[in-house]
């Protein structure tokens, strides 16, 4: 199965559980298999495919809340870092 997500203003490392896939980074497929990695840079396109025959588990970790206050409107008193 294939997932697609749009261009994304944080950047995010997907962590790979269990199966193996291939993530696609801008214009690169990058073939990952459990216990890997791979960093999407921010406002890179990235789409995940399952390449196995078992479930495709991942997480991801983003800097979402840090680039939401950046972005949308830190104000004054906002501590970043």
């Amino acid at each position: 199965s294939v997932s697609m997500n749009p261009v994304l203003k944080f950047r995010t490392l997907f962590c790979l559980l269990a199966g193996e896939g291939e993530i696609l980074v801008g214009e690169d497929w990058v073939p990952f298999k459990a216990g890997e990695a791979v960093f999407a840079p921010r406002w890179a396109m990235h789409q995940t495919h399952n390449t196995g025959t078992e479930e495709l588990v991942m997480y991801a970790i983003t800097d979402y809340y840090l680039s939401n206050r950046v972005f949308i409107g830190a104000n004054s008193t906002t501590v970043l870092g």
